[in-house]
């Protein structure tokens, strides 16, 4: 399946780039922004976050997302 996204802003950091938050294994803190940025490991969460415009962090990888099927 293909999806289609059009993100607002594309950072080059990577995962391992931001400042970990202890406790919270899918946020991390961006210390060139100053945002906090939502790692998503589902299409759910993708949808998630996107709905509360926060920055997030996506595998590009297809089968690492979880899509639903049409």
């Amino acid at each position: 399946m293909t999806l289609l996204c059009k993100f607002r802003f594309v950072c080059d950091k990577q995962w391992d780039d931001l400042a970990a938050i202890r406790g919270h294994d899918d946020v991390r803190y961006c210390n060139s922004c100053s945002e906090t940025v939502f790692r998503c490991g589902s299409f759910d969460d993708l949808i998630q976050h996107a709905k509360l415009e926060r920055c997030v962090f996506v595998q590009m990888e297809a089968e690492t997302l979880d899509c639903p099927q049409p």
